[in-house]
């Protein structure tokens, strides 16, 4: 799938019945800690749609996973919340362009750690079950 929208304001929508099909059959360990794998591992039956935005801004990190993200959402609702408490994304992305230092706070954080590690444990899984 591909990102269009900041790391934590991009949204990923199921109905029920895919989620509760991939509670009661995933069993790797990244499509079970990770919902959304076993889905787009299984094209053939999900339909998976996507919404774009018209311009790219995968780049940004909006997300709060590590306490540098907390720093930069901090920073920006400090910026733009007293006057503007109904704030938008356009808002956000006007504050960086006026103050681009403030990409620097969380900018070297790798998106998708977790994800990364449940496909490590995967490959423990797998040997595992091959041993079996």
């Amino acid at each position: 799938m591909e990102r269009t929208f900041p790391v934590g304001i991009d949204v990923e929508v199921f109905r029920f019945d895919c989620l509760r099909r991939a509670w009661e059959e995933a069993r790797l360990p990244s499509e079970r800690e990770h919902v959304t794998p076993f889905i787009k591992n299984h094209p053939e039956r999900f339909s998976i749609g996507h919404f774009k935005n018209h311009t790219d801004l995968s780049h940004h990190r909006w997300t709060v996973d590590e306490s540098e993200d907390f720093e930069f959402v901090d920073a920006v609702y400090r910026a733009i919340y007293p006057g503007n408490p109904l704030f938008s994304m356009n808002d956000v992305l006007k504050l960086l362009d006026e103050h681009p230092e403030l990409t620097e706070i969380n900018y070297h954080i790798v998106q998708g750690e977790g994800y990364a590690r449940s496909l490590r444990e995967d490959s423990a899984f797998l040997a595992g079950q091959k041993s079996m």
